[in-house]
């Protein structure tokens, strides 16, 4: 990159977006204003980005222009195992099953006249999936072991990656579910489509850190791919101020701090994400008790992509009865 071009980028001052949000981008700043015209009108909101693009940063701020007075109350799907998605969302009555010695809410009610916060929404488990769609048609939630439905002032915001759509069309995820949530969508572009917003966003981090950047240190950042977007920039920002010996970062402790970025957070969410997957098809693996039928059922997966998706997680067709 020219010191020409490198210079126009530093000199780009941040539109005034609150303490967290800082950007220069046209594409970045009209997803904001998408999600400001959303954020009023109460109807659910899907957001749609890859990771460490500031989902969850987009939907705190559409809570908080919402003038909703409850909290909001932030679901990462992806850690909710099979058997407990349910309870955990719509609550359950006391003496529903073994244990269940108090009854509970869940984050459905918790979050009523206020705003649930769905993140890695397609990691929800299937047999959980058409609950949550029957609570967003009634405006209802019937908690675990009891008869007697809820009403809820619910309002839903939920994230999902851009794979989004090829899951939909391979049948991996509910249409009808994600008909409902993207009523209003909003699509956060990649770091690397917004360029202008490395060295501003880059600087913010440094003054967390009490360090300051030089302007060498552009270099390095503008001519990286930046495949974990700014969650993957702060990482790297503050790896170099540990490694600058004063408050100042240069090019050479820019450089040096991104070769040490032997993976990146995209890479190690990803992998967490697969774990968490693999750890998910075996426990109803284990439910449907060899019976191929009842897998495609708990999984609601085609049966092209449930056999890819056992392969990738090393569990033997064999041992599936396919009656």
């Amino acid at each position: 990159m020219s010191a020409a071009a490198a210079g126009a980028r530093l000199s780009l001052v941040p539109a005034d977006l609150g303490p967290e949000i800082i950007t220069v981008s046209e594409v970045m700043l009209d997803a904001i204003a998408d999600a400001d015209r959303y954020a009023v009108r109460g109807m659910p909101v899907l957001l749609v980005g890859e990771t460490g693009t500031g989902k969850e940063l987009i939907a705190r701020r559409i809570h908080a222009r919402s003038g909703r007075h409850g909290e909001l109350v932030p679901v990462n799907c992806a850690e909710l195992r099979p058997e407990q998605a349910a309870n955990l969302l719509f609550g359950h009555k006391r003496g529903a099953y073994t244990g269940a010695t108090e009854s509970t809410i869940g984050y459905v009610r918790r979050s009523s006249r206020g705003t649930l916060f769905l993140d890695e929404i397609t990691s929800l488990p299937g047999e959980t999936q058409p609950m949550l769609l029957r609570v967003l048609e009634t405006g209802e939630v019937t908690p675990f072991g009891d008869d007697k439905a809820v009403r809820v002032d619910l309002r839903v915001v939920a994230a999902a990656q851009p794979a989004i759509r090829q899951m939909l069309s391979s049948g991996d995820a509910r249409l009808d579910l994600f008909e409902r949530l993207a009523v209003s969508t909003v699509m956060l572009p990649p770091l690397r489509e917004r360029p202008n917003d490395i060295w501003p966003l880059a600087v913010a981090f440094a003054a967390a850190h009490s360090a300051r950047l030089h302007p060498g240190a552009a270099a390095p950042l503008l001519d990286h791919a930046w495949p974990g977007n700014v969650r993957e920039l702060k990482s790297v920002v503050a790896r170099a101020t540990a490694h600058a010996s004063g408050a100042s970062v240069g090019d050479a402790e820019m450089a040096k701090a991104m070769r040490a970025a032997l993976v990146t957070p995209a890479e190690l969410e990803g992998e967490v994400q697969r774990a968490q997957q693999r750890q998910r098809l075996r426990a109803l693996c284990e439910e449907a008790g060899g019976d191929w039928r009842r897998l495609l059922q708990l999984t609601r997966l085609s049966r092209a992509t449930l056999y890819r998706q056992l392969r990738e997680c090393g569990l033997q067709l064999r041992h599936f009865r396919h009656s």
